[in-house]
């Protein structure tokens, strides 16, 4: 995309390996140029970029609409090219799947408004610690984000899910429906490895990562490595 050409939001499905559809939130626009790396893994920034301009449509009634629909494959390419790319160099990659803690009782404590506003600001948080131009930090449908992380390995994407985690406690936007009584969110992390044939697997085993960090309470990271180890 051309400097000075608007940012645009597009909304779309990914099919993982197991039939599940998941809905991710991308956009595209103007970004700098990525600094030359000698590392193989730097040399070509993703597609998908984590700039954000919003574009509301109308609801009927004149509620203003957050959902944004993709006529692209842009984020289905991102994966599969990253993912062929890593594969090809034999480079890293990792993803991070996060999940908003206990979000549906923070809608039903202060309205969806605000529930919406929550999600921009956890958005907010995703940019300042997904910071590379070849990093991609997505959307989900619902309380949901993912961040892309080319030439990241899985110690480099633990310390930054611990980051995120960090950064979203130093916010503290308040929740008064969690122990906390702040908003935490709960991560899982997989690195791409010979275990994974396809895009579609690295996200289900980061997916099933996530699962277990919710599962064990909450407000905390698991990795798929250490799920595996653990079977």
């Amino acid at each position: 995309m051309a400097t000075g050409e608007s940012i645009v939001d597009f909304e779309e499905p990914l099919v993982q390996g197991n039939g599940r559809e998941r809905w991710f939130l991308t956009s595209k626009g103007p970004v700098a140029e990525p600094p030359r790396r000698s590392d193989r893994a730097f040399r070509r920034a993703p597609r998908c970029h984590r700039e954000k301009a919003p574009r509301e449509d109308e609801r009927a009634g004149g509620h203003r609409r957050i959902d944004r629909y993709c006529q692209s494959k842009m984020f289905n390419e991102a994966i599969a090219e990253e993912f062929a790319r890593a594969r090809r160099a034999e480079s890293a990659l990792s993803l991070l799947l996060i999940d908003v803690d206990h979000f549906k009782a923070y809608n039903d404590t202060y309205g969806h408004l605000e529930g919406d506003n929550c999600l921009r600001m956890i958005g907010e948080v995703l940019r300042s610690i997904a910071k590379r131009p070849c990093d991609l930090a997505a959307r989900f449908g619902g309380e949901e984000f993912a961040i892309l992380l080319p030439g990241t390995d899985r110690d480099g994407a633990l310390r930054l899910a611990k980051m995120l985690r960090s950064a979203l406690h130093r916010r503290a936007i308040p929740h008064s429906e969690s122990s906390k009584a702040i908003v935490t969110v709960s991560i899982g992390v997989a690195n791409i490895s010979d275990r994974f044939a396809t895009p579609s697997e690295l996200v289900a085993a980061t997916d099933q990562a996530l699962y277990t960090a919710k599962k064990h309470g909450r407000d905390r990271i698991e990795a798929a490595a250490d799920q595996a180890r653990a079977a």
